[in-house]
């Protein structure tokens, strides 16, 4: 009790500048800490409950590393245009077809892609494989008419009733269908572009935001 008396009669005793630095010495450090654990944990709490948003279209770009500039100034006014948001519209490039299957699997597993770009040469496998809508279910005829010189078509996945012992005998077996476009006959793509070689687009079937991938391909086709 005597050495409780005893400090409250040294604190009365103390400047102000003696109390703060007393304070500084013997308990800011607790302070501080405190604080920074209640700010983390509000953090943790707020991610939680706030998470992040979506994404409004997510394009894959194989082989080709486009032009950075460019690929700003086309996302900024397909944005502008359709009233997406530009922090939620991305375009990734430059993957490899046989390096990044993995990952390419994993993010269409997911359904995260909704578009696909890719060399002519490559596209008619991931048609065989099912990957795409045919363009007759997305655009109208008119519009297929206007892009009839650019329109790919190729054998898709053989429908099948009964599950198959080895979906890869199924591959590229399909009906013939129009599932790509010629992306690079646009002048908006030829100016993403930084590789030469013609490159096709198609719409994932099980695509996150297919009306958004609908609206881009008609952007960059010029409507």
């Amino acid at each position: 009790m005597d050495d409780k008396n005893e400090r409250k009669k040294q604190w009365k005793s103390m400047s102000l500048g003696e109390k703060v630095g007393y304070f500084k010495d013997y308990y800011l450090l607790w302070v501080a800490g405190g604080a920074l654990i209640a700010g983390l944990l509000f953090t943790m709490i707020w991610k939680a409950l706030s998470p992040a948003p979506e994404r409004q279209l997510f394009v894959y770009v194989f082989n080709d590393l486009l032009s950075e500039e460019a690929e700003s100034e086309a996302v900024r006014a397909f944005c502008a245009e359709y009233g997406l948001e530009e922090d939620l519209v991305e375009i990734s490039d430059g993957h490899d077809p046989d390096a990044d299957a993995l990952l390419f699997a994993t993010l269409t597993g997911d359904e995260q892609l909704d578009l696909v770009i890719c060399r002519e040469e490559d596209f008619a496998d991931f048609a065989g494989e099912g990957m795409f809508f045919p363009l007759g279910d997305v655009f109208t005829a008119e519009e297929l008419d206007r892009w009839s010189q650019s329109v790919v078509a190729c054998p898709g996945l053989l429908a099948t009733e009964s599950a198959p012992e080895d979906i890869y005998d199924y591959y590229g077996k399909g009906e013939v269908q129009d599932f790509g476009l010629r992306i690079s006959d646009s002048e908006t793509w030829r100016k993403l572009m930084q590789s030469d070689g013609d490159y096709v687009c198609g719409i994932l079937g099980l695509g996150a935001n297919p009306e958004n991938a609908e609206k881009f391909v008609r952007f960059v086709m010029g409507h």
